[in-house]
């Protein structure tokens, strides 16, 4: 839609950020990239977003899978995920076995929309919306 593929390395980085917050340290990352048709240039900026984002989370690419589906995917259409793997020490673990009345929950701020996100914003504004249209109030990438 956007023809758009050097940013894939905000998802991975997000994975591993977020790993990070729960007292966790990721140490491997596999991929998954799926598509109608493989391009070799796109899944070679696809998985170097995930390549990148390792890199700056200390974290190992280990493999992956590739899987061209033709008849799942439109022919320029691909599909990414990941998953992550870590460690904690067990003395960090979170149980709930402390959690009283009166503890503080706190929020933290996310750095944007992740996976499923996107799909609801296209959905939502793509109905309102064309791609081309420019909103002061989001900024620009």
């Amino acid at each position: 839609m956007m023809n758009r593929h050097d940013n894939i390395d905000r998802i991975g980085e997000s994975l591993c950020e977020r790993y990070s917050r729960l007292r966790r340290k990721t140490v491997i990352l596999l991929d998954y990239y799926a598509t109608g048709k493989l391009s070799p240039d796109v899944a070679e900026k696809v998985i170097l977003g995930f390549v990148k984002a390792c890199k700056e989370n200390g974290c190992a690419l280990i493999g992956g899978e590739t899987a061209e589906m033709p008849g799942m995917y439109g022919m320029e259409d691909y599909d990414v995920a990941g998953t992550i793997v870590g460690i904690v020490d067990e003395k960090k673990i979170l149980n709930g076995k402390n959690v009283k009345k009166g503890d503080v929950l706190v929020g933290l701020p996310s750095t944007g929309l992740h996976t499923n996100g996107y799909s609801l914003a296209r959905r939502v504004l793509l109905n309102k919306f064309e791609l081309d249209v420019h909103l002061d109030e989001l900024g620009r990438l």
